[in-house]
């Protein structure tokens, strides 16, 4: 039907002109992009490699929110050969000549006056990329001032490419209302509306008598504009729409419309799919999606109009890995599996520049029934998003195989953004209950917790960023599983928590997700107390790529796997298993020196005496033992003991989870005793209970002597040279323990402190202990039912002895009848390891 038509545009005689000069302009892009990057202080050298992160952070100094738009310079200078890519970086291969670019623009624009207004916009914008990146000045100006000639509003509907397109939308459009009912007005709504670029080609075509025609857009400013301007058409409604907002609550109904128009808009949302789901909803069966978009990027526009946020707000990285825009055919695909059943295409010509946009009109499903029905019983999970945009990327992935995923954000109070998306508070337990209430958990399948990803780097952390880290991770999922017990379903999804960079999986691996490694004993825990949530923790590689963490995670989900603690790094997947120490015959031998000073934490408690004995036996001379209360009488007797073997022993009150303490502790053995040459960190509480019945203040009473205290030792004792930093840590980190989850959860910091200290080349070791007989028979007879027996001191100094002449950061010393091993405990003694590209080996 449209045939004449397009011939007749592809007749034009000033499209080989603009073809040309769009040519030139995407060469002159690449000039501007490399004036930029030398404006920004950094110079193309030959062999030079370049990393993302370093490169825009610490060489360019480009804001965030800029950060996509240098990754697309970085794709566009490798396009033209400056740039190869190896790996995760990129080495510069051709130095780049500086160019002349204000003569180069004045040739173009004298030979090429059809590109007057791309090339007015692309020399504004090119001019200011460098000082735009940094944050120095404000794009929107130079792209949207009404006191320009030339602006986005022009080029959006008087540059030649916009003339053509604009006129095939109108005759699409005017094709449609001729074809449509004759016994009632026609309602047509224009999404995104903006500019009225578009509009002002349709409305003239539009008979008036016929037509009900809504103008919407998300912004209140261009809705006004468009009053002043089409005020002559008094068919037209002007009204305010999000569409990645629910359309109920913004007084749009369902199946209202006959035609919707979308040019230059859906991909401007952050996820096609929705969006493309929601435009549905608006139409009646039938009715007609007319949609007009760019297909294939364009570098000028990427300058242009990627100085702008929306440019860059695409979320569904599976779909859109790089750039906003998608091809014809994923256009044509994506509707069909989102409520479309027949797609057309039309396009002025194949192969020039005018191919790079298309008018794609998709005709809706004749009842929208089927649709809602898969929308009910599809399986769905829960995400607790993190900033990083893995959730959401997950979200995504959930939604191509036909799954729904609903994403929680952590904030101030509970509130419902949309059917896919709310926000509660961590630290509220009503959230997580009003939460489940209101998605229906009867209905869920899983739930993935991503919250904990939200953490700095360990060389960033401090204590307050240790305590904040433990309440938005382990204190969120405790009331997640209490919100969860609390429902009474007889059947519980699987739950999914998710670190990054908090365990190791080799000896030297650093650790740079240390805050979040109290999750993983917390996790353990969970599977112990709570077989039938059937918890599974994964921890993904540090600063490794959105795309390749979130599919990593959607792989797992999917998969029949029975491991329930895995790591990925690179292209491998590792998963946990308790392998027997072999002894070395090169020990590294271990003097305890008497010009040398050792300090004990839990020092007055009755291991801590134990040790400080064995200590002075093995010929330290001077002890610091602390502790927060004045040691008691019997204990008085046993430290007069150690004085009379002829050791100085220090008894010092401190409070070893307070900074100040430490320091002061730290200043006093500086200035009254021998240097510090080795810390045993057994200081601890207990407050057990089980999941149900635990609070927040309980797990942080429990983690602060452990987890603040252990940060504050390693934090001010770094500088100095230690023989040994010895953690005692528990069996219950490694195994998790029912009804000591808050202790678990402090004990993995201490697991995964140790492994960092060693990849920063500090000595450390920490020790998973099973039970000592100095615990009291009742706790030994607790052992006893979870299949843990109790060393005698004669057993435990011995382990302590062998362990301190290893060079290894972690031990397990547990003494075990490993026949009653729970089962969520069974895989770990598999001897399968790590799993290779799909390969076990």
């Amino acid at each position: 039907r449209l045939q004449p038509e397009i011939a007749a545009l592809k007749k034009r005689p000033d499209l080989l002109a603009y073809w040309q000069a769009i040519e030139q302009l995407e060469m002159l892009s690449i000039d501007y992009v490399v004036k930029a990057i030398r404006k920004m202080g950094w110079e193309f050298y030959e062999y030079v490699k370049i990393s993302m992160d370093y490169f825009a952070e610490q060489q360019l100094g480009v804001a965030s929110q800029y950060r996509r738009l240098l990754e697309r310079f970085v794709e566009m200078l490798t396009e033209v050969g400056i740039l190869k890519q190896i790996g995760a970086r990129w080495e510069v291969i051709r130095v780049p000549e500086a160019k002349d670019i204000e003569t180069q623009w004045q040739t173009l624009k004298n030979q090429y006056p059809v590109v007057e207004m791309e090339l007015t916009l692309l020399k504004r914008c090119g001019d200011k990329l460098a000082t735009i990146l940094q944050e120095d000045e404000d794009p929107l100006p130079l792209l949207f001032s009404e006191n320009q000639a030339i602006n986005v509003a022009k080029l959006s509907q008087d540059a030649l490419s916009a003339q053509v397109m604009n006129t095939l939308v109108q005759q699409v459009v005017s094709a449609a209302v001729e074809k449509g009912p004759q016994n009632r007005r026609l309602r047509i709504l224009e999404m995104g509306a903006g500019t009225g670029g578009t509009t002002a080609y349709i409305l003239p075509h539009l008979p008036a008598q016929q037509i009900d025609y809504v103008f919407t857009d998300c912004s209140n400013a261009f809705l006004n504009q468009a009053q002043e301007k089409f005020g002559d058409y008094p068919f037209i409604q002007y009204r305010r729409l999000n569409i990645e907002q629910p359309i109920e609550k913004q007084g749009f109904k369902t199946g209202d419309y006959d035609i919707i128009i979308a040019a230059n808009v859906l991909h401007a949302t952050r996820y096609l799919r929705q969006s493309v789901q929601q435009v549905q909803r608006l139409l009646r069966p039938e009715g007609l999606l007319i949609l007009l978009e760019n297909t294939k990027p364009l570098r000028f526009l990427d300058l242009i109009f990627g100085l702008t946020e929306g440019w860059w707000r695409f979320q569904d990285d599976d779909l859109r890995p790089h750039h906003p825009f998608i091809s014809t055919s994923q256009w044509q695909t994506l509707l069909k599996q989102n409520g479309f059943q027949e797609t057309g295409v039309a396009s002025p010509e194949e192969g020039g520049i005018l191919s790079q946009q298309a008018v794609i009109i998709a005709e809706a499903v004749k009842d929208d029934a089927p649709l809602e029905e898969v929308e009910k019983t599809s399986a769905y999970w829960l995400i607790f998003a993190d900033k990083q945009g893995i959730g959401r990327s997950l979200q995504t992935q959930l939604q191509v195989q036909g799954d729904r995923g609903i994403t929680v954000f952590a904030g101030e109070s509970y509130e419902q953004r949309s059917e896919e998306n709310y926000q509660i508070n961590p630290e509220r337990l009503g959230d997580f209950e009003q939460l489940l209430k209101s998605i229906g958990s009867s209905s869920l399948q899983g739930i993935v917790h991503l919250w904990s990803l939200d953490t700095p780097s360990a060389n960033l952390i401090t204590t307050s960023v240790l305590e904040k880290t433990a309440a938005k991770s382990c204190g969120s999922v405790l009331y997640l599983i209490q919100a969860l017990l609390k429902t009474g379903e007889s059947k519980q999804p699987s739950v999914w928590l998710v670190t990054q960079g908090a365990v190791a999986t080799k000896a030297s691996a650093p650790v740079l997700g240390l805050a979040q490694s109290p999750l993983w004993g917390l996790g353990k825990s969970i599977a112990l107390e709570h077989p039938e949530l059937k918890t599974i923790l994964v921890d993904l590689e540090a600063q490794g790529s959105v795309h390749r963490a979130a599919q990593a995670l959607f792989d797992e989900m999917g998969s029949e796997r029975q491991d329930n603690q895995m790591a990925f790094r690179g292209e491998s997947r590792y998963v946990a298993r308790l392998v027997q120490q072999v002894q070395t015959e090169t020990a590294l031998p271990v003097t305890f020196r008497e010009d040398a000073t050792y300090l004990i934490t839990g020092g007055l408690g009755k291991l801590g005496l134990l040790v400080a004995e064995w200590l002075v036996k093995q010929g330290a001379k001077h002890l610091v033992l602390v502790g927060r209360s004045a040691p008691k009488p019997i204990t008085e007797l046993q430290l007069n003991k150690l004085e009379e073997a002829g050791a100085q022993i220090k008894v010092i009150q401190a409070d070893i989870a307070v900074a100040d303490s430490v320091t002061v502790l730290l200043s006093e053995i500086q200035q009254s005793l021998p240097p510090l040459r080795g810390i045993i960190h057994a200081a601890g509480v207990l407050d057990d209970g089980v999941l149900l019945q635990q609070t927040w203040d309980r797990f942080a009473k429990v983690m602060a002597p452990k987890v603040s205290g252990a940060w504050h030792l390693h934090q001010l004792t770094q500088h100095l040279s230690l023989d040994f930093f010895v953690l005692f840590s528990t069996a219950a980190s490694l195994l998790g323990s029912t009804g000591q989850a808050n202790h678990a959860a402090a004990n993995s910091f201490l697991d995964a402190l140790a492994h960092y200290r060693h990849s920063l080349g500090l000595p450390a070791v920490t020790i998973n202990w099973g039970p000592w007989s100095q615990q009291g028979a009742a706790r030994e007879a607790q052992f006893k039912t979870k299949g843990l027996e109790a060393f005698n001191p004669q057993q435990g100094l011995q382990i302590l002895d062998y362990v301190l002449t290893q060079a290894t950061p972690q031990v397990g010393a547990i003494k075990m009848n490993w026949s009653t091993l729970p089962q969520p405990l069974a895989g770990l003694l598999t001897t399968r390891g790590i799993e290779t590209r799909g390969i076990e080996t």
